[in-house]
């Protein structure tokens, strides 16, 4: 049996459905999840193009009429979801009765909580796996879910970086407005940064800017990976310079999660946000929340904002989850995470990591070959990158080649402006964004390296 048999034959995504069952997430699912956490976890699986060709046939319905390598805005969804989303769908169509819908909605939801808690090492009540984490329907919301659940003073410090997405700094914006809190925003990248110093840089300016604040540092925002550049901060070091000023660290990991391993209990984060749209390919409309279990410590230290008596009930801590969402939700975009988070497990977090990683080193690698061509933005470093690639060509604006990709190449990326400053004409040169996924093809690859040549005059 050759290396690809042995992949088709143990990782079948038609074997997947039928094993779990009638129900919309059944117990065959959670079991799954927690029995294969390593999934084919080898670096010569991560880099064999024929095993990642079956997975591309297998689990995606792409289209062939274009290249699509803007993961870090939408995903593509597995067809494993798309399936998901129509069966949960239909039991609402035909008239969800009550029964119904505790039996196979409400009692699926905890299964999914305990898989994501798993993948992310999140802190863990003995009683209940997933109590310290929830749903949300993007990092936006989940990133405002936890700034309207603190209380600020006049005066009181939120310290982000100078490249956030606006989904993760508008809401500290709003808390500055709303109490008089002051937001200050570090710079990402240094006059004096090499590649090599870099992360230590960044970590001693996020401490100096604690150190040097005219009032009490009440919260250090930041992502796990940048949404412009493609950087891989270093996230334990930044939560223990949040931790060693009082402050609560929060961070947004929109562009991390499903591409490299995120470890909420090293960290020692006070929250990370995710979604479920971007890499996991997974419904748009989803994600999740993770706290530690001291940002809920005292019933007065984080506040609900979406309640009712489901998850507040500030007289009994055993009951009570602030940092979930009362009401309804959007159950047909919450029960498919299942599907995708299984993705994950059955290939192995690690092999993953590797893929994404060896397709980015190989897109940088074609691009910092020309240094009087492209300007490389993303780090070389593997240990300040992963997959997404941020880069110019000198000479022409982002914008401008990015809508070449697009309109000759039918390549469709992203012109990420995030943090970068606008020049006197009021012009953002902002960085061309390349996010690809593990399913790409070598032919794709080809075809984008070739592409980016011409363009620039190779």
């Amino acid at each position: 049996m050759t290396d690809n048999d042995a992949v088709s034959s143990t990782y079948s995504r038609r074997e997947f459905i039928a094993a779990s069952g009638k129900g919309i997430v059944g117990v065959a699912i959670a079991s799954m999840l927690a029995a294969n956490t390593t999934g084919c976890n080898s670096k010569a699986a991560a880099s064999d193009p024929g095993m990642w060709e079956i997975v591309r046939l297998n689990d995606f319905t792409l289209n062939d009429g274009y290249i699509y390598v803007n993961n870090s805005t939408l995903g593509t969804t597995l067809r494993a979801v798309q399936e998901r989303m129509a069966e949960v769908n239909r039991i609402f169509t035909q008239g969800c009765y009550l029964d119904r819908f505790v039996g196979q909605i409400i009692r699926a939801l905890p299964p999914i909580l305990d898989s994501f808690v798993t993948l992310v090492n999140g802190h863990v009540d003995p009683a209940t796996k997933g109590r310290y984490a929830g749903f949300v329907s993007s990092v936006t919301e989940g990133m405002s879910l936890i700034a309207n659940g603190l209380t600020f003073s006049t005066g009181d410090v939120i310290i982000t970086t100078d490249h956030e997405h606006t989904g993760a700094i508008t809401m500290w914006k709003l808390q500055a407005d709303r109490f008089g809190a002051r937001l200050i925003q570090v710079p990402l990248l240094g006059p004096m940064d090499s590649e090599a110093s870099w992360r230590e840089s960044l970590v001693e300016r996020f401490r100096q800017t604690c150190r040097n604040a005219e009032g009490q540092v009440r919260v250090v925002s930041f992502p796990v990976i940048t949404c412009s550049t493609g950087h891989l901060l270093p996230v334990r070091e930044l939560c223990a310079v949040a931790r060693s000023f009082g402050a609560i660290s929060v961070v947004d990991a929109a562009q991390a999660f499903a591409v490299v391993p995120l470890d909420v209990q090293a960290f020692d984060c006070d929250a990370l946000v995710v979604n479920g749209h971007k890499y996991l390919c997974g419904p748009v409309g989803s994600g999740f929340v993770t706290v530690h279990p001291r940002l809920i410590a005292t019933l007065d230290s984080f506040w609900p904002t979406i309640v009712d008596d489901n998850y507040y009930h500030p007289e009994n801590p055993q009951r009570h989850y602030p940092y979930r969402k009362g009401g309804v939700w959007a159950y047909t975009n919450i029960l498919p995470l299942a599907d995708a988070l299984a993705q994950v497990f059955r290939l192995g977090m690690q092999t993953i990591t590797s893929r994404m990683s060896e397709i980015g080193n190989r897109i940088r690698g074609s691009l910092v070959a020309y240094p009087d061509r492209f300007e490389l933005i993303t780090p070389m470093d593997p240990s300040s990158s992963s997959l997404m690639t941020c880069f110019r060509i000198r000479g022409i604006s982002s914008e401008t080649v990015y809508g070449i990709l697009r309109d000759r190449y039918a390549i469709h990326c992203k012109h990420a402006t995030e943090g970068f400053t606008a020049d006197a004409s009021g012009t953002v040169n902002g960085a061309v964004r390349l996010s690809p996924h593990y399913y790409v093809s070598e032919a794709e690859l080809s075809k984008i390296t070739g592409a980016l040549y011409e363009i620039a005059g190779i």
